[in-house]
């Protein structure tokens, strides 16, 4: 159900057991303004759940349950796919579920008749190296043209941009597995130190795209055990230039930087208010830019 509202959403009657969807869970109906798209990370336990409890935390989804009470005009919807496979696979799998990402969306919205509506993508982990490959994807196929020209904004919690000091950024996704599984593969993890997943070239494609959108990195403060930081400061920022990127700490691990059970939460309040100043801001600009036939990203 919609967090304010009494009736059952369509994606509400989908087989619960499915690993691969993108999914309603907040519709406004037609006083819907934008699409937020959630993404998820590494699987560990390869839960079928693991989609929703990545934004999970004592049963509150706050994408569901917190979120519309300040931004009511947003549809939110969640991608779930085969987060393991993907990224065991490295380049191939990654590709093959961005593609799954921007078909499923681009027919979401074009079933809504709103294919100009702005999108604002929120990843967490490996997941926003999902976002970052469809997109990518994006500016390349004419088919998701209007994907990359609706989107706004990025948020990503915790997601690798680069490497740490001396440490490679395939090296850094390895160690991201080590923090969330407790018997990784090493195949696996060669295959993330070494595909070209994480070539120099494939972050220029970015670096490039990245210029059209307002993003926010939110990045842990806090050890995972052991391991300590998994992705730290410098890993965890695009470097964009102050009128492009908000950079924000917060005081929890990797595993858990996305996971708020309280609308009270100090850091979900910061959370919370940096996502609804960047909606807002879509909202806001959309009319304009749409009548001049651009994309919804802000004024350079």
């Amino acid at each position: 159900m919609s967090a304010e509202s009494p009736y059952l959403l369509a994606d509400d009657f989908a087989d619960p057991h499915a690993q691969n969807y993108l999914r309603v869970i907040v519709d406004p109906g037609e006083q819907a303004q934008i699409d937020v798209v959630a993404v998820h990370g590494l699987n560990p336990g390869d839960t079928r759940s693991h989609a929703l409890a990545t934004w999970t935390k004592n049963e509150k989804l706050w994408l569901k349950d917190f979120l519309p009470r300040e931004v009511p005009t947003a549809r939110i919807m969640i991608f779930a796919y085969n987060a393991n496979v993907a990224f065991e696979s490295s380049t191939a799998g990654v590709l093959e579920q961005a593609d799954n990402l921007l078909n499923r969306l681009r027919h979401k919205r074009r079933r809504a008749k709103l294919d100009n509506r702005p999108i604002i993508f929120v990843a967490h982990s490996l997941g926003g190296i999902m976002v970052k490959r469809a997109l990518i994807k994006a500016r390349q196929d004419d088919l998701y043209a209007s994907i990359q020209r609706a989107t706004y904004g990025l948020v990503f919690f915790g997601t690798p941009h680069r490497g740490g000091e001396h440490v490679p950024l395939g090296k850094l996704a390895a160690r991201i597995v080590r923090a969330v599984y407790r018997n990784p593969n090493n195949s696996f993890l060669e295959a993330l130190e070494k595909d070209s997943i994480f070539a120099d070239s494939i972050a220029q494609d970015f670096c490039n795209v990245a210029e059209s959108f307002k993003v926010v990195s939110f990045y842990e403060n806090r050890p995972t055990g052991p391991l300590g930081l998994i992705v730290d400061k410098k890993s965890a920022v695009l470097g964009l230039g102050s009128n492009r990127e908000i950079r924000i700490a917060l005081d929890l691990d990797h595993r858990n930087i996305c996971k708020f059970g309280s609308e009270y939460d100090d850091d979900y309040e910061m959370v919370r208010d940096n996502i609804v100043e960047m909606i807002e801001e879509a909202i806001e600009h959309a009319p304009a830019r749409e009548g001049l036939g651009i994309s919804n990203a802000p004024p350079q």
